[in-house]
């Protein structure tokens, strides 16, 4: 028992000293203003952002900004990373399918753009209207097979091959930049 609590002590110091590193590189974000997210131009006009260990492609269209899932803890970072790179607005929000750990933040989306067009497989839009989950908006704008999304200078393929991983899980492809 003895050994059991000195084991547990030892876990219990360790998981503190990581904590401790981790407010420490939290403080120091804060003090030095650093974002709290990465930013990279992947193509013309196609970036990803990167956050908490998530990562959203969008596209600047000229005629408005295509996101590509929203998941949770880097809403308010898309928001900022696209207005880092453009003063267009978020018209287009693609989901790729209705898993939370994709599309959980589409809420945060959803409430700076309440006209914003939400795409998804029908079987998508199917299960959140299932689910109820007011941080999942229901797609505004549903397809059953493939269908091509253009928005400005850009034409994105939205490829629905058949359930794998979730029904209404779609694959995203930006043939004019091959991402």
């Amino acid at each position: 028992n003895d050994f059991r609590l000195f084991i547990f002590g030892i876990i219990l110091n360790f998981a503190f000293l990581i904590s401790l590193g981790n407010i420490n590189n939290i403080l120091a974000t804060s003090i030095t203003g650093e974002k709290d997210y990465d930013l990279k131009e992947v193509k013309d006009n196609v970036y990803v952002v990167s956050a908490n260990g998530y990562n959203v492609m969008f596209l600047v269209t000229g005629e408005g900004v295509v996101v590509i899932d929203a998941p949770p803890g880097i809403g308010d970072k898309i928001l900022k990373a696209v207005a880092e790179v453009t003063n267009e607005t978020i018209g287009h929000l693609i989901y790729s399918h209705a898993h939370k750990d994709h599309i959980g933040a589409a809420h945060i989306i959803f409430q700076q753009q309440p006209k914003i067009e939400i795409v998804a497989q029908q079987e998508t839009a199917d299960i959140l209207k299932m689910r109820n989950d007011s941080e999942r908006p229901i797609p505004t704008t549903t397809f059953e097979d493939n269908t091509t999304l253009t928005v400005g200078n850009k034409t994105l393929q939205l490829i629905y091959p058949g359930p794998y991983h979730q029904r209404g899980n779609i694959f995203i492809y930006v043939p004019e930049q091959k991402v």
